[in-house]
């Protein structure tokens, strides 16, 4: 390529550019402008709602640490990312792919709630074995455990084993004391009244 033939296509580039700017600031204007007139036809009533600012954070508490959250915006979202997070992984192939934390021998793991208790399922298929252990700390449910398999060949047996855990914010107060854990062969049920 010659020197005249960079300097045309630096220019063609220099122009789209160019127009790719002026593009954007055409729509900018014009969003802007119709962001106006919606703003000035709506009424300003004084019945509007204005909801205080949340209290700041303590100098000496740490958000991340301790388990400090008295508008509950942190429990909602650690509700909401759980359930994402829930119906994202047991169907999808490419978390299932290896190298993404999560394998076909996981568990599926599924949580009903009641208006009196939360139920936890964990279960796997019937060729596995699950064991369970749970940790429930201020309305934090932890369930570690390991998943074991078999498999037989001609010559030798071979065991295979894989730990999970996962963690669950039980939105209500629940009575600890109360917590129940039903192990089958198969399946592992949690069930923790609320208070």
């Amino acid at each position: 390529m010659s020197n005249i033939q960079r300097v045309r296509v630096l220019y063609i580039v220099i122009g789209l550019c160019a127009a790719a700017i002026v593009g954007l600031t055409f729509t900018t204007w014009k969003l802007s402008s119709e962001l106006k007139t919606v703003e000035a036809s709506v009424p300003a009533t004084s019945n509007t709602i204005v909801k205080p600012l949340p209290a700041p954070w303590p100098k000496d508490i740490d958000p991340w640490l301790n388990n400090w959250d008295p508008s509950g915006h942190f429990s909602v979202l650690q509700k909401r990312l759980d359930d994402v997070m829930r119906a994202m992984l047991p169907d999808s192939s490419f978390f299932n792919m290896q190298g993404f934390g999560y394998s076909s021998s996981n568990p599926e793991i599924k949580m009903d709630e009641t208006e009196t208790e939360y139920k936890v399922t964990i279960s796997v298929p019937e060729e596995r074995d699950v064991e369970v252990n749970t940790e429930l700390k201020d309305n934090f449910l932890t369930i570690n455990g390991k998943v074991k398999s078999q498999q037989d060949n001609r010559q030798s047996r071979l065991f295979y084993t894989s730990q999970f855990s996962q963690s669950i914010t039980l939105m209500e107060p629940v009575d600890h004391a109360k917590m129940k854990l039903d192990n089958k062969k198969h399946e592992v049920v949690v069930t923790i009244p609320k208070v």
